[in-house]
């Protein structure tokens, strides 16, 4: 059985148009590394709850997934093998993505609006519209990948104060 995919994810350099449906062979944690926003695709073939709102059960696991391509990443670079890292590149800036707009109880909107829509969030990396610019043009350069890791640890803190703000608030 297979799933499409949504038109707002079939832009390059994440998915070429004339690919349009994948197999929903994995959990939504494990796709992530193998298909970029798998669990927004899922999500919106109606396959998991919607993770923009759960952030709280969502956003931790998919800060493991992005710290495991970061793993695979740097194998990949210390090899220096740009075309093995690609794929997993592009998992982990649709995985940043995807974790930033859940922290703001949205959905990934349009791949080609994902720079410009940036700027009206109010939980973000620092300087983040300029980064995902960055990781935009050439996805598989290793400037990209130790942005990509310290933009992995951004996300990770600034939901730690966002469950603490929101524990708070709760009391």
């Amino acid at each position: 059985m297979s799933m499409r995919i949504p038109a707002k994810y079939l832009h390059q350099p994440f998915y070429e148009t004339s690919t349009q449906y994948l197999s929903p062979e994995y959990e939504w944690d494990e796709g992530m590394k193998y298909y970029p926003f798998y669990a927004d695709i899922l999500a919106d073939n109606a396959k998991i709850e919607p993770p923009w709102e759960m952030d709280e059960y969502y956003v931790p696991q998919l800060i493991s997934v992005m710290r495991e391509l970061l793993e695979i990443l740097e194998r990949y670079f210390d090899n220096r093998d740009r075309a093995g890292a690609r794929p997993y590149m592009l998992a982990c800036i649709s995985s940043i993505y995807s974790a930033v707009w859940w922290m703001n109880h949205l959905p990934v909107p349009p791949v080609e609006q994902l720079t410009k829509d940036c700027a009206e969030l109010d939980v973000v990396p620092y300087n983040f519209k300029d980064r995902v610019s960055f990781f935009m043009q050439q996805p598989d350069q290793y400037h990209v990948y130790t942005q990509l890791d310290t933009v992995v640890t951004e996300i990770e803190k600034l939901h730690a104060v966002m469950m603490l703000k929101r524990k708070r608030d709760n009391t």
